[in-house]
C-alpha cells in the first residue's frame, strides 16, 4: 500500500516537473504559428507605419484581413520561407488587400526586381514585456 502511494505521488511530480518544462520550452522558443501561403511585395516609399513608428527595414505590412483572422497585433514576428530572420508587423495595407505582405525596402529598384511572390508564412506573439 505505501510502496503504490510513493509510485502515484512520484509519478505525479514528474508530470509536474515536464509539464513546467514544456511550459519553459515554450516561452524560451516561442512557437511558430503558421498563416499559410500568401502573396508578398516589397515597398520603398513612406515615412510613418500604421504603429506610429518611423519605416525602416525589417518591418512589414499586412493585409487586415491577415490581421484580423491571425489576431496579429503591432511588434509580431513574421516569418517568411526561405528566410532566418523575421519581420516585424508595423504597418497595415489598404482594405482592398487580402492575404498580402508588403516588405519595406530602403532601396525602389530592389524592391521592383523583387516583383511578387507566393510565399509561406508564419507569426510569433511579441514578447507580453515589450511595447
Amino acid at each position: 500500500m505505501l510502496a503504490e502511494a510513493l509510485f502515484w505521488s512520484g509519478l505525479t511530480l514528474l508530470i509536474l516537473i515536464l509539464f513546467s518544462l514544456f511550459l519553459m520550452y515554450l516561452y524560451v522558443f516561442r512557437i511558430k504559428h503558421p498563416i499559410g501561403i500568401i502573396t508578398t511585395t516589397e515597398y520603398c516609399q513612406g515615412i510613418i507605419t500604421a504603429a506610429t513608428t518611423r519605416v525602416k527595414p525589417g518591418d512589414i505590412a499586412l493585409s487586415r484581413d491577415l490581421e484580423k483572422n491571425y489576431g496579429l497585433k503591432f511588434g509580431d514576428l513574421i516569418y517568411l520561407d526561405g528566410e532566418t530572420e523575421p519581420y516585424i508587423f508595423r504597418d497595415r495595407m489598404p482594405p482592398e488587400w487580402q492575404q498580402h505582405a508588403d516588405i519595406y525596402l530602403r532601396s525602389c529598384k530592389a524592391a521592383e526586381k523583387y516583383g511578387v511572390r507566393k510565399r509561406m508564412a508564419w507569426f510569433v506573439r511579441k514578447p507580453a514585456n515589450q511595447n
